[in-house]
């Protein structure tokens, strides 16, 4: 079977230009397919980072502003000439023949794939095999923190695609929107996941398509990482909900998710976790501030449906994450760390 080119559109900020020749470097030796390279930069000074991409054989984009990681993806997607796109960050490792074990299993109503990623610092841990979502928007990496020792090398399918590095039809792409560029870090891959199952489609977890990641290095290079990293979590999370759900749904979820805010706040509140609670009531703000923008992208998301509720959360976890993450069913690094503060 001859496979398809691929566009590989790798979306940079503040990258130190060593680790940035390090990501291409492994993306020249290990692509088993013929690809374009298009690096997106929103740096300061962004001479280092044209000049490898001419060194690549890279098209170098530039932002006029920086309106975050979705943006930078939609503007190199709308440069990019291949039928299949693969959006990366600036902090992957791509592995030996990573594409081609990827790209095989975009058909039929398959239309994005993801892969198994590494700790780029501990190179047989998990940093995502897939991921989990709740019926609340709630999504973190499956496997995070977990020794890599088989348990995850089924191919099967998943509710998002992790958004570290994976692979899209372009036609499924462009019918959905592309990416939200209002959720600026943070959500981005779970929203288009959901968009392109509410248009028929599927994603996959292809586990030997291989990459190691080094995590959170995007948030730290913007700002606070976890005052950040919980308020943009929380207000993309609910406009993903408000523009993705019917109305039925949606009222009968919406009861449920005050009363969990509410218990998450008093919590915090307990606990003396001021910058949390800030967080938290900025998202909420920010949300009342754009209702209605998210009410108009609703509508266009709601034009696309042709799936009910019912079906898209069939591969969500039905009881709230956010319990199940505080009662230790499932481990995720920031709670384990948050704990022990």
């Amino acid at each position: 079977m001859t496979l398809p080119r691929i566009s590989i559109i790798l979306a940079t900020h503040e990258t130190p230009n060593d680790r940035l020749e390090r990501v291409l470097d492994a993306l020249a030796v290990n692509t088993d397919l013929s690809y374009e390279l298009i690096i997106v930069d929103t740096s300061k000074n962004p001479r280092g980072i044209s000049s490898l991409a001419r060194q690549f054989k890279g098209r170098f984009l530039r932002p006029v502003t920086d309106r975050g990681l979705g943006a930078c993806w939609n503007l190199g997607a709308a440069h990019a000439s291949a039928p299949v796109l693969a959006f990366m960050c600036d902090d992957v490792y791509v592995d030996k023949n990573w594409a081609g074990a990827g790209i095989q299993h975009i058909r039929g109503d398959v239309k994005i794939v993801t892969g198994k990623l590494l700790s780029a610092r501990q190179n047989n841990i998990l940093n995502a095999a897939g991921s989990y979502t709740d019926v609340f928007g709630v999504s973190w990496n499956r496997g995070i923190g977990e020794f890599d020792d088989g348990h995850y090398d089924r191919l099967e399918a998943v509710f998002r695609a992790v958004g570290a590095v994976f692979l899209v039809e372009q036609r499924a792409f462009k019918e959905v929107g592309g990416f939200d560029e209002s959720y600026f870090l943070y959500a981005e891959d779970m929203d288009l996941s959901w968009r392109i199952r509410l248009a028929g489609y599927e994603c996959i977890y292809v586990p030997s398509m291989r990459a190691s990641h080094e995590w959170m290095m995007t948030t730290s290079r913007h700002t606070n990482p976890l005052s950040q990293y919980h308020y943009l979590l929380e207000r993309n999370r609910l406009q993903t909900l408000l523009k993705n759900y019917s109305l039925r749904t949606l009222l009968s979820i919406i009861p449920w998710y005050v009363l969990i805010k509410m218990a998450h706040l008093a919590w915090l509140v307990v606990h003396g976790r001021v910058i949390d609670v800030k967080a938290l009531l900025r998202a909420f703000v920010w949300v009342g501030h754009n209702l209605k923008e998210i009410l108009g992208k609703r509508q266009s998301v709601q034009r696309l449906r042709k799936r009910s509720d019912r079906e898209i959360q069939k591969l969500m976890l039905k009881l709230p994450a956010e319990i199940l993450l505080g009662m230790g069913f499932f481990k995720h690094p920031l709670i384990e760390a948050a704990r022990r503060t």
